[in-house]
């Protein structure tokens, strides 16, 4: 049931951030893969926890990235790299839910 919410999550947060691959990015600037996993997970948690809002979204990316001390170009050109690749995304998305899924055992502890 959890990992049916966290894909769910995963799908529309992916179909979101297609929209930042209209910019150009400099591939120089890719975030490191454990970074990367807590930042998506971070992001993923606080769109669940936040309003519908497409502005609120913005903000919990924005908010994220600077909690990560990460600028937003960083992240589309990380997100534009990771899409050239559906393998380097399930991986991707394989380790993002164990993350996901070990802060969810933590918390209940």
């Amino acid at each position: 049931m959890i990992i049916k919410i966290f894909y769910t999550s995963f799908k529309i947060t992916f179909l979101a951030l297609i929209f930042f691959l209209s910019i150009n990015c400099n591939q120089n600037k890719i975030i490191e893969e454990e970074k990367f996993i807590e930042i998506y997970a971070d992001i993923i948690i606080a769109k669940d926890t936040t309003s519908a809002s497409s502005k609120s979204k913005d903000d919990v990316i924005k908010n994220v990235l600077a909690k990560y001390d990460v600028m937003l170009d960083e992240y589309k050109t990380t997100i534009q790299f990771y899409n050239q690749d559906s393998e380097r995304w399930e991986k991707f998305f394989a380790k993002a839910i164990a993350s996901l899924e070990e802060r969810k055992k933590k918390a209940a502890e």
